[in-house]
């Protein structure tokens, strides 16, 4: 895949299958990336460039990470909830999820069928309510079953407000619910456990055939928060 003649380093990339139009920006990112680079007879090694020493961290990971975000025109709402979301004493993989989830890249049916998982025949409605495609917005808050299950929820915890159009409307108006930073954690809590139960509901329901009702899925969050 590397070439060099008379001093001109060349590369010739091979595939094992055609790349997909969005990974092309990721190849002329690659190729950017790997200009200049010359290949030698000395031992490669592992170093993460974006600290000076080279030496991997999760907190610089983390930076470029929210950088990449805000190049995509993070708002001030999308940078609030971002900021708050790891501040939560939620499991740091249940964090992760939800972080995921905001970002609408968990692996729901219209995400699988976006990336051509899914033929074209395969259901993609919700199989919480069988009603709508499974979109990341529909599963967590608009599907019926959803609904009611925040509807519980808020009733348990005193608050009430009006189901925002997007998941990040929706951890903000959470938050805001309460002045309390001791408090606030808590909800915080409360709201990971909530995109966690939901999401393991739909997983038992596609691959065990297992149904909860809705009130069973409410105790799981308060027995997990």
């Amino acid at each position: 895949m590397w070439n060099s003649l008379d001093g001109v380093v060349t590369w010739n990339l091979g595939w094992r299958r055609q790349p997909f139009v969005w990974e092309n920006n990721l190849i002329a990112n690659l190729l950017i990336m790997i200009e200049g680079v010359i290949l030698g007879e000395v031992n490669d090694k592992w170093r993460w460039t974006p600290e000076d020493s080279g030496i991997f961290l999760v907190s610089s990971s983390y930076r470029v990470l929210e950088g990449m975000i805000l190049e995509d025109g993070l708002n001030a709402l999308e940078e609030g909830v971002f900021c708050n979301l790891w501040k939560s004493p939620a499991p740091s993989k249940v964090v992760a999820f939800s972080w995921m989830a905001l970002l609408d890249r968990i692996p729901t049916l219209s995400n699988l069928a976006f990336r051509h998982v899914l033929a074209q025949e395969d259901p993609r409605s919700c199989v919480m309510c069988g009603h709508g495609e499974e979109t990341t917005t529909h599963l967590f808050l608009h599907c019926e079953v959803a609904w009611l299950f925040w509807r519980k929820l808020l009733d348990w915890l005193g608050v009430n407000f009006i189901t925002p159009e997007n998941l990040l409307m929706h951890f903000a108006c959470w938050s805001d619910e309460v002045n309390s930073r001791c408090l606030r954690k808590a909800f915080w809590l409360i709201w990971h456990a909530s995109i966690w139960s939901i999401w393991r509901e739909r997983n038992a329901r596609i691959f065990k055939n297992q149904f909860k009702s809705v009130d069973d899925v409410v105790d799981d969050v308060k027995a997990l928060s």
